[in-house]
């Protein structure tokens, strides 16, 4: 279902879903190029920085955005299907998998031209993005029941993630805050790390101690919230979509 979704958002349109590649190659090419200009940045060290954190920062926008209007979708198939509820989660979170796959395709045209060097660090990314993709469809079942039946949290939760993309280390350096309670304050935002430990390792460089205990923990809380929002609400989603 999540590929018909997308193969249904550019029906028709001439180059299809690859859209998706070009909207983000461009956003990366005109941010990358007025911020080198205003802050006198180095764009060879500072194109990949950004192009890893805008195109994961994509995946996790859209697994928390989306995720949270999984139920609301899919009303129709709530009401005329027995096919567990879940399953409604995991069709926009593998709409935002196809999402990601489309846009992760920058990143290997950007670090081709802009290498960072290669070493077995870089395989990390596999378990941070497991760990991110696990954390966020929970979130994602959590706020989908609660926007079942609060239809304003869907807005409210738009206006709290752009406040947080400003406030998360995803088009300005982390290393660049003043050590100390800057540089606590902004890791108290898990969503910092879970984007961190998907990054990194793709720039060469290991997330610390603190960025993989803080996204396991971000995951075990929200694995036991969704578990436990599924189990209480799930029977009650039919009277409220």
């Amino acid at each position: 279902m999540g590929w018909t979704d997308v193969r249904q958002t550019y029906k028709r349109t001439f180059i299809g879903q690859f859209w998706i590649t070009i909207s983000m190659f461009v956003s990366i090419a005109a941010i990358a190029i007025i911020y080198s200009l205003l802050f006198k940045v180095n764009i060879a060290d500072y194109l990949p920085y950004l192009a890893t954190g805008l195109v994961f920062w994509n995946l996790i926008g859209t697994l928390i955005n989306d995720g949270a209007m999984s139920y609301v979708y899919s009303e129709g198939f709530i009401h005329g299907s027995p096919v567990p509820h879940f399953t409604y989660v995991v069709r926009i979170a593998t709409k935002g998998l196809i999402t990601f796959a489309h846009n992760i395709v920058v990143l290997p045209v950007v670090l081709i031209f802009f290498p960072q060097g290669i070493s077995t660090t870089i395989l990390l990314v596999i378990p941070g993005f497991l760990l991110v993709l696990v954390a966020l469809t929970a979130v994602a079942t959590v706020l989908s029941t609660i926007a079942a039946r609060f239809r304003d949290i869907p807005q409210i939760l738009a206006a709290i993630m752009m406040v947080l993309f400003y406030i998360t280390p995803v088009i300005w350096p982390f290393d660049s805050l003043p050590a100390g309670l800057t540089q606590k304050i902004v890791l108290a935002n898990p969503l910092t790390s879970l984007l961190q430990v998907m990054r990194l390792p793709l720039l060469n460089q290991e997330p610390s101690l603190t960025n993989w205990t803080i996204a396991l923990i971000t995951a075990f809380i929200a694995i036991i919230g969704a578990t436990y929002t599924y189990l209480r609400f799930d029977k009650r989603l039919a009277y409220w979509v």
